[in-house]
């Protein structure tokens, strides 16, 4: 790590090492930098809230849907609460996001000392502060005696986090031990915003709506990254960030079709489509 140099003497009185001084700088602007993202991340989330509240206060004219989804009747995008029309949009916002964090992140190589493994673990440290709060989001709603709909919010809030959680975390590591520990933290610093902001998202109109879906869709595009970053490195032994460059105007787009490839047919074949069908056969939808 830095800071391990030679030590100086001045009137035969040790004075700090060589690098100590930017060790200590670097800490303190890596503490400014938290406190001001947790700064925002609190102001936004409190301005959400309030949000949210004064909408469920004006008592908007409902409609019954499935258990935890949102009984909203009508929303600024229209009258579904999935509206599968609005997520192309989300693709290219999702794509862009992450294409700019690879553009502007300077290749760093995979990690090769413990300096450079700081950055996947200040990324870790976030993704399970934000599992702790889906926890508090949980326990908030079962003490304040949430009913069914609340209730099956707050599980899904947290479930769905610790179930995108295991690839994300798998998939990470992987790529700042293999191929590039700098874009992994990157990628990985935005993973983990904005999967924090989940559990409001999710509770926004009282239920299941496009706003999880804005969180959500980043996430599996960081996902899918890595897969195909661990995929590229697992049959050539190299970067596919130098083999590609770190342009945005090559990431964004090759993001985005990946992206919805990936959802078609990574998602379904060669087990999860068979295993659905097979489910539904003997389940069916409810009448």
């Amino acid at each position: 790590m830095r800071g391990l140099g030679v030590l100086d003497t001045v009137a035969a009185k040790p004075v700090p090492r060589r690098g100590e001084r930017s060790v200590a700088h670097d800490i303190m602007q890596l503490g400014a930098a938290i406190a001001a993202g947790v700064g925002v991340s609190y102001g936004l989330a409190v301005y959400l809230r309030n949000r949210g509240i004064a909408l469920a206060a004006s008592k908007p004219a409902t409609t019954e849907r499935p258990l935890a989804t949102s009984q909203v009747a009508q929303f600024p995008w229209g009258s579904d609460s999935f509206d599968t029309s609005k997520l192309p949009h989300l693709f290219v916002a999702g794509a862009a996001i992450v294409a700019g964090a690879i553009a502007l992140t300077p290749p760093s190589g995979p990690i090769a000392s413990l300096d450079m493994a700081r950055g996947p673990i200040l990324v870790t440290t976030l993704w399970v502060w934000g599992a702790y709060n889906a926890i508090g989001a949980q326990l908030s709603a079962k003490l304040g005696g949430a009913g069914e709909q609340a209730s099956k919010i707050g599980e899904r809030g947290l479930a769905n986090t610790l179930e995108q959680g295991a690839p994300f975390l798998a998939c990470l590591w992987g790529v700042a031990a293999c191929v590039d520990a700098a874009i992994a933290t990157s990628c990985g610093t935005i993973y983990a915003a904005f999967r924090m902001f989940y559990p409001l998202a999710y509770s926004y109109y009282g239920g299941f709506a496009m706003p999880c879906e804005a969180v959500t869709q980043p996430n599996y595009q960081i996902i899918h990254l890595f897969v195909a970053a661990l995929l590229h490195f697992g049959l050539t032994g190299g970067s596919i960030f130098a083999t590609l460059g770190t342009s945005f105007k090559v990431w964004c787009p090759l993001i985005f079709v990946g992206h919805i490839l990936m959802m078609m047919f990574g998602w379904f074949f060669p087990v999860g489509g068979p295993a659905g069908a097979l489910n539904m056969a003997w389940n069916g939808p409810k009448e």
